[in-house]
């Protein structure tokens, strides 16, 4: 149980900011998911499976010190990368939606499954980003000569 503790005061801020990513990539697979069932047609599994890769390896690449600036990166490729297999699979949509041009009620035609799986994808791909950029590990506060030479006089 102490192991635990330490793991998580461990770590910095960036990895709860990937760990957010992580839940908005969970829902935005199922969210996908969804609008699969719906539309069949443009469904492509591979935006489904990427982000659970991703988040597997974020997890397994967090446990180490020396691999955990890393798990942010990898989780963050694949979630990029779903987030463009996801688009490739559903640009169709959009043209059979829009085919006779852009109005109101083309828009309210527009699955909410969709325009929800778009949304979190993007908001994965930003926090994921985000999270590369931040620190994975806590600094250890580590005592300088000087400091020791203030304090002794």
């Amino acid at each position: 149980m102490n192991s635990v503790k330490t793991y998580f005061k461990s770590k910095g801020c960036g990895y709860w900011v990937a760990l957010g990513a992580a839940v908005l990539s969970i829902i935005s697979l199922i969210v996908y998911a969804v609008f699969g069932a719906e539309f069949p047609r443009y469904f492509s599994a591979t935006p489904i499976w990427l982000p659970i890769v991703g988040i597997l390896g974020f997890l397994g690449l967090s446990v180490h010190k020396l691999t955990a600036p890393y798990a942010p990166v990898f989780m963050w490729v694949l979630t990029f990368v779903a987030m463009l297999v996801y688009v490739e699979a559903v640009y169709m949509y959009l043209t059979e939606v829009f085919y006779s041009g852009i109005n109101s009620e083309t828009l309210a035609m527009l699955s909410p499954a969709f325009v929800a799986g778009g949304v979190f994808y993007v908001l994965s791909a930003v926090c994921g980003n985000v999270a590369i950029w931040l620190n994975q590990l806590k600094k250890e506060n580590v005592k300088t000569a000087s400091v020791t030479e203030e304090a002794a006089v």
